[in-house]
C-alpha cells in the first residue's frame, strides 16, 4: 500500500516506486536479499549455454547478448553472470548520472514474495534508452550487428 502496487500484480515501475526499487537494491547490497542477474533474453542464453556444454560436439555457436546497462553494482553484476556462462556480453553503458537519473541505471525487475504470492515491479532503466540506431552517448547497435553478424559467417566487416 505504501508504493501503491497491487498485491500480485506486475507493473512497469513509475517515478513513485523508485524509492522501493532502490530500497530493494540497497537490501541486494547488503546481503539481505538475493538477486540473480537475467530476465528471459539472459535465462535462455544461460540454459542454452549450458546445455551446448553438455553436448559431445567440439564446436559450440557463439552466444552474444545485447543490451544498455548502467554504470552500477547491477550492471557489473549482469555483465559477470552473464560472462560466467560463457555468453559475451555485448552492453552498452549509460552515462554516469545522478542517482535520480533513472535512465542511467540498469534494469531490474523486483520480485516481492510474501507466502505463495507474487509481486513484480519492472524498471526498465537504461535499456529503456536502447536504439538500434545508438543514441549520442552509445554506439549504434547496426554497426554492432553488422560486426556480430560478419564474424558469424566467419567474414570480415568492410
Amino acid at each position: 500500500e505504501r508504493h501503491q502496487i497491487q498485491p500480485v500484480s506486475q507493473c512497469l515501475a513509475e517515478e513513485k516506486h523508485m524509492p522501493l526499487v532502490k530500497e530493494a537494491l540497497a537490501s541486494v547490497e547488503a546481503g539481505k536479499a538475493s538477486a540473480t542477474p537475467g530476465g528471459v533474453i539472459a535465462n535462455s542464453l544461460r540454459a542454452g549455454s549450458w546445455w551446448l556444454k553438455r553436448q559431445k560436439s567440439s564446436t559450440a555457436p557463439r552466444r552474444v547478448m545485447l543490451g544498455r546497462i548502467g554504470q552500477d553494482a547491477a550492471g557489473k553484476r549482469l555483465q559477470k553472470e552473464i560472462s560466467a556462462s560463457q555468453v559475451e556480453p555485448m552492453f552498452d553503458e549509460a552515462r554516469c548520472a545522478a542517482d535520480n537519473d533513472a535512465e542511467s541505471t540498469t534494469g531490474t525487475c523486483c520480485c516481492f514474495l510474501a507466502e505463495k504470492a507474487r509481486t513484480m515491479l519492472t524498471h526498465l532503466g537504461a535499456s529503456k534508452t536502447l536504439h538500434l540506431r545508438g543514441t549520442s552517448e552509445c554506439k549504434s547497435f547496426d554497426s554492432r550487428m553488422n560486426l556480430l553478424q560478419a564474424s558469424l559467417a566467419g567474414v570480415q566487416p568492410c
